[in-house]
């Protein structure tokens, strides 16, 4: 047997309460002989996941093979080598599940959050700010020195509304950073030397080397390799939203809506079924979508957050 190899799905076997061959046991208990330490890390990580009432019943071998995939390497160092593969062993626990966090595994890191499904995910950050996360990306959120600064790594697209608290908040994405000195505001960091800054309220400065910029309210600045673009500001035509339903199934339509307009709006399954709309919506905020779609339906809306809303009967 390679353990260099065969190892991580062992542990994560194990760690799911699997049955294991005489041989694969005596792999698990020769690596634990060796690497005690990393082993009470991963013990560690499945009881705080436990405790928060996750449940562990995926397809291992599946998710295994598709962290294997993004790691670049199918004959990977062994685990002692690294303490990244153990997260990766976490990932191929919790990969199915969608958006999954680790809670300070390891002193100096933060919480880290990733969205692994095909759709926009809304989640709240240990300082009470929300991020809606695009599919594919991930954040990293530490808070260091005296006065507990927030940082965020970012990884892929994201949308901030960031809760004020007299505490500074920076995201770094790349060799960008942004420095918040407002509220809401959206980072396209898919592609490198092309990254993108859009603030929707408030106020923040943005920094490329040397190079910044403070943008405000309806601005827009974009990298282009390795210098900081001039900012512009959004033309009324941009900043209006324009969505054309002919016979549209509610929910083609109100994914769109929440592509376009970095939001989740939940919607009643009872109606969702075989229901379609037709209409066109000019609007600048997301609620002006959300009450013209409950005024069609005839239904009720609320707002979860500036993030999320919902429509029901």
């Amino acid at each position: 047997m390679d353990t260099a190899i065969n190892i991580d799905e062992i542990l994560a076997r194990h760690f799911s309460d699997e049955p294991l061959t005489l041989e694969e046991q005596k792999e698990l208990d020769a690596y634990r002989a060796d690497n005690g330490e990393e082993y009470q890390r991963l013990n560690q990580l499945v009881g705080k996941l436990s405790s928060d009432g996750r449940e562990l019943k995926v397809d291992i071998a599946a998710a295994w093979r598709k962290v294997e995939a993004r790691l670049g390497d199918t004959r990977r160092k062994p685990l002692v080598r690294s303490l990244y593969p153990v997260l990766a062993i976490a990932a191929s626990l919790l990969l199915l599940l969608g958006v999954f966090t680790y809670r300070d595994l390891f002193s100096g890191h933060g919480q880290l959050y990733a969205n692994d499904t095909s759709v926009k995910q809304e989640l709240t950050l240990p300082d009470g700010s929300t991020v809606m996360l695009s599919p594919a990306a991930s954040v990293e959120y530490t808070e260091k020195g005296e006065k507990a600064e927030r940082h965020v790594t970012l990884k892929g697209k994201a949308f901030f509304d960031v809760s004020h608290n007299g505490r500074p908040f920076s995201v770094h994405a790349g060799r960008l950073r942004v420095d918040v000195l407002g509220t809401s505001f959206t980072i396209d960091a898919k592609a490198s030397g092309k990254e993108q800054v859009t603030v929707s309220t408030g106020r923040v400065q943005v920094s490329l080397g040397r190079q910044a910029v403070i943008l405000t309210e309806g601005e827009q600045v974009s990298v282009n390799d390795d210098s900081l673009g001039y900012k512009v500001r959004l033309t009324p035509e941009k900043a209006i939203h324009t969505f054309v339903f002919e016979n549209t199934p509610i929910r083609e339509a109100v994914s769109r809506i929440e592509r376009e307009m970095d939001v989740h709006i939940e919607v009643d399954a009872a109606l969702i079924g075989d229901n379609a709309i037709t209409t066109k919506m000019a609007i600048r905020e997301p609620m002006d979508a959300v009450r013209e779609l409950a005024l069609l339906c005839n239904c009720r809306y609320d707002s979860i957050s500036p993030l999320h809303y919902k429509i029901y009967k």
